[in-house]
């Protein structure tokens, strides 16, 4: 999976994004609006979220860049909505292209609850 992300197609940069955290040892569940239209709930979006369980933001940079996509972290452990702490990524799109996506790296601030919800994630592919 190498090459210029499709930033018109929020699903095909989640699956990449996944794969690589997946590689480099992250682990992560889909989270968010792409998480509504696994389930047959669709809704528009732009960003793939991911929640993620002790989210070392070095780590998911790094392995981002390592995989050819370029990236720019947007902002860092931002406490959101007094239970949630973002890390934001911005993808950016081949040169010329103009295009940019976002990814956010979602945790809640309970390190139980967050286990918790890793635990439970189902299993599944998806594909373009």
């Amino acid at each position: 999976m190498n090459g210029p992300l499709d930033l018109n197609d929020p699903i095909a940069d989640l699956l990449r994004v996944a794969s690589t955290l997946r590689t480099a040892g992250g682990p992560h569940a889909v989270y968010g609006g792409l998480a509504l239209a696994a389930y047959g709930e669709p809704r528009e979006t732009k960003d793939a979220d991911l929640a993620v369980a002790g989210p070392d933001e070095r780590v998911g940079e790094k392995a981002l860049a390592g995989s050819g996509i370029s990236v720019v972290r947007a902002f860092s452990a931002v406490a959101f909505g007094g239970h949630l702490i973002i890390t934001c990524f911005t993808l950016l799109g081949a040169a010329g292209t103009g295009g940019l996506n976002t990814v956010d790296l979602v945790a809640p601030r309970s390190t139980r609850y967050a286990q918790a919800a890793q635990d439970r994630a189902l299993e599944g592919t998806l594909s373009t």
